[in-house]
């Protein structure tokens, strides 16, 4: 077993090959062009091996400076647990859970209640070890699901966290996400959400098509508010935003009973 809990981006070695090989194309037309002497192909592959840069820097700048182990990122995570005000009983969901960062660190502050991280199945191992080498392997418990499809009743949790989810979605599941998020919640319960906004810092860590489905931090208030969701509390941190929403009560109709 690891003696050191491991939450680094578990997508990293398919992100570098990915835009490593974007790079390699632009190399191998720029070469083409130069050999052929076509000088449009030239200055394509230019842009092609400009573009492939582009997309390894911006993406070394969102995993290393949102990630890494640093006082910034500690801090943050801090705060987010002092905001949720947790009294040590509570039943806590972490949507997207990844490695179980935010999950564990939720585990840490409750003694009798207990966090259930939900993801898909190729982190869950991972997950796992390390809420064992960070001694909370009782109260954390890490399953396969998402948030279109929340494997759990009604008003089941006190908390949902769910952090860097929501932007990878597509426009139309955002709602019926949150329509989830509201029905496992406990009345009155508490839905942190926790997500880049658009801004400078959003600019330069995603790529164009990335950027264009970042949303501004009123369209997250105004989209909440919609799904029957108050905010309580919001601040933002680097050019993500934390909110914390209230869930409105009113009786949920339909969904798992």
């Amino acid at each position: 077993m690891n003696s050191k809990a491991k939450y680094e981006y578990y997508e990293l070695r398919t992100i570098l090959s990915t835009f490593s090989a974007v790079i390699i194309l632009g190399i191998i037309i720029l070469s083409t062009g130069y050999i052929l002497e076509i000088v449009i192909m030239q200055i394509f592959g230019i842009l092609v091996v400009i573009f492939g840069f582009y997309l390894l820097a911006s993406n070394f700048l969102g995993m290393y400076s949102l990630l890494k182990d640093s006082k910034q990122n500690k801090d943050i995570l801090e705060r987010i647990v002092a905001e949720l005000d947790l009294k040590g009983n509570e039943q806590i969901l972490d949507v997207g859970s990844g490695r179980g960062r935010i999950s564990i660190l939720l585990a840490k502050n409750i003694k009798d209640g207990k966090v259930t991280g939900i993801d898909t199945k190729n982190v869950l191992q991972i997950a796992n070890e390390n809420a064992a080498v960070e001694g909370v392997i009782e109260r954390v418990e890490f399953l396969s699901g998402n948030v279109l499809a929340i494997p759990f009743e009604n008003d089941t949790f006190d908390y949902v966290t769910c952090a860097g989810v929501f932007n990878h979605l597509k426009e139309n599941q955002i709602i019926p996400a949150l329509t989830e998020i509201k029905r496992v919640l406990k009345s009155n319960g508490t839905f942190m959400l926790f997500e880049m906004v658009k801004g400078m810092r959003g600019f330069l860590i995603y790529n164009p098509l990335g950027y264009r489905k970042l949303k501004t931090r009123n369209e997250w208030r105004k989209i909440a508010r919609n799904s029957g969701f108050s905010e309580s509390n919001s601040f933002e941190d680097r050019g993500r935003v934390v909110y914390l929403f209230k869930k409105n009560n009113i009786t949920f109709k339909g969904g798992k009973s």
